[in-house]
């Protein structure tokens, strides 16, 4: 029975968690690193309970992966954006009189 209380609690400080992370826009913000460090902190704290070893982790995962791929598409449209200015400056070089 104990072992159950305490996955209760566990589950509780996790519904509480995901609540503050809507609450925070921090998704809709793009912050998903931020989101995913709290359910690390989660996990440190509780190691032991199946809410952070199963549920906690599934979200996690899910964030990170999530983090990972906003991180690749922002430093693409960054390499594109200077890729464009390369271009830009070339072509204003290329039109300067001699």
């Amino acid at each position: 029975m104990g072992f159950a209380a305490y996955d209760f609690v566990v589950r509780g400080e996790l519904f509480r968690l995901t609540r503050s992370v809507y609450a925070e826009s921090l998704l809709e913000r793009g912050r998903y690193e931020e989101a995913a460090e709290r359910i690390r902190a989660l996990q440190r704290r509780h190691p032991f309970a199946y809410a952070s070893l199963r549920e906690a982790e599934l979200l996690a995962e899910a964030l990170e992966a999530k983090a990972l791929e906003s991180r690749e598409s922002r430093e693409a449209r960054e390499a594109k954006a200077l890729e464009t200015k390369v271009r830009e400056a070339k072509a204003r070089a290329a039109q300067a009189p001699r």
